[in-house]
């Protein structure tokens, strides 16, 4: 991260801890060897939205509830305060339709049981603890292997640690934790959250931050 962003950061968000590059680097020489995860390990470098797995919840301890750059909020987020109060089982938004990259079948075999319908890793909270770093390299090779690479690797892969935990997941309703909004949701919302993919993007960056900021300024 180049210095003036990370300045910026801490200016905006005094609690927020940035970790730097070569620290993501020797945890990753620590806890997954390349000679052991060469598949984890080839996609951290090429793949970055694996990141969001990897380097987010490699430290192994606690919850970690991870949200996507394009999201706003617009109504307090009950149930995510509850969650980090208490975090005992995943919690993830909904889809619009299911993004696995990969066909269901193949999913289903690799987890060993079915996996959850239109998870959406935009708002994803997981235990640390509990991610089995080995499984997720022995999947993700097989993934690559029988049906190559994808962009949504990391949202299959994260299926498939919902799918195989042993606590039922939180599933944040699609109603208020909302992936997307149309222009009349986005001009007047009525969800908690928005999450801005796909074309709700044009109005996430021509209109909905500005309304945000014109809230937050009030």
């Amino acid at each position: 991260m180049v210095p003036y962003a990370a300045d910026l950061l801490r200016e905006k968000f005094t609690n927020a801890i940035l970790h730097p590059h070569q620290t993501l680097v020797d945890r990753l020489e620590q806890k997954l060897p390349l000679a052991q995860f060469p598949c984890l390990r080839e996609r951290w470098l090429n793949y970055p939205h694996i990141r969001k797995l990897i380097d987010v919840h490699l430290p192994g301890n606690g919850s970690r509830l991870v949200l996507d750059s394009d999201l706003l909020f617009w109504r307090h987020p009950r149930l995510l305060v509850d969650w980090l109060d208490d975090p005992q089982r995943p919690l993830h938004a909904v889809d619009i339709e299911e993004n696995y990259g990969y066909p269901r079948e193949l999913l289903t075999k690799i987890a060993g049981r079915p996996v959850p319908t239109c998870v959406n890793v935009g708002l994803m909270g997981l235990n640390s603890g509990e991610i089995d770093w080995d499984f997720l390299e022995q999947a993700s090779s097989r993934l690559i292997r029988e049906q190559g690479t994808s962009y949504y690797l990391e949202q299959a892969l994260s299926a498939l640690i919902v799918a195989r935990s042993p606590h039922p997941a939180e599933v944040a309703p699609r109603e208020d934790y909302l992936v997307l909004p149309d222009a009349a949701e986005v001009a007047k919302p009525t969800a908690v959250m928005h999450h801005y993919v796909d074309l709700s993007r044009d109005l996430y960056h021509t209109q909905a931050w500005q309304q945000a900021a014109s809230i937050a300024h009030a």
